[in-house]
């Protein structure tokens, strides 16, 4: 009765576990061996969302704080093409980049460690959710809005509605 309510250890393909036992100078074991199996319907893919995950420390001095940034930074920009190709937008990766170094000068001049801190484990936790595709595209097309804040002009129709014209 106990062992009905157990749920089906899930495990490999049949052709994986074959392709491990049979010798090693067979040719079928070469032909399932570089061919990956697509799995079968009801096994999940494993997921390696904490591939990316850094542990969240305090930084030393600023020197230290500068360098996590500036590794941080990098590895924004080198992913950018990466994230383009992820999320098919239909924008080129310089965009993305130059979206990057935007959010990076705004924080530029914060002194503080543990502002700087919490930054970069903000900036680390975008990036890990951004390339385990965590997001959908409309999280990524939002960095992209017009978010100036402050004197826009206005139009003449909002100025006019506003006089109560």
């Amino acid at each position: 009765m106990l062992a009905a309510l157990r749920t089906p250890a899930v495990t490999r393909p049949v052709l994986a576990r074959l392709a491990h036992s049979v010798p090693a100078g067979s040719h079928r074991v070469a032909a399932l061996a570089e061919a990956p199996a697509m799995p079968e319907p009801g096994y999940e893919t494993p997921s390696h969302g904490s591939a990316l995950a850094v542990y969240s420390r305090a930084s030393a001095d600023k020197h230290d704080a500068r360098k996590r940034a500036m590794m941080l930074y990098r590895q924004w920009l080198k992913n950018a093409e990466h994230i383009v190709q992820l999320y098919y937008l239909d924008m080129p990766a310089h965009a993305i980049r130059q979206r990057v170094r935007a959010e990076f000068e705004k924080h530029r001049y914060v002194e503080d460690l543990g502002t700087i801190d919490v930054l970069l484990w903000k900036g680390h936790l975008e990036l890990q959710e951004t390339l385990n595709l965590w997001k959908q595209t409309t999280h990524i097309m939002r960095y992209f809005e017009n978010r100036e804040f402050g004197d826009q002009k206005k139009g003449a129709f909002l100025d006019k509605f506003l006089a109560g014209r």
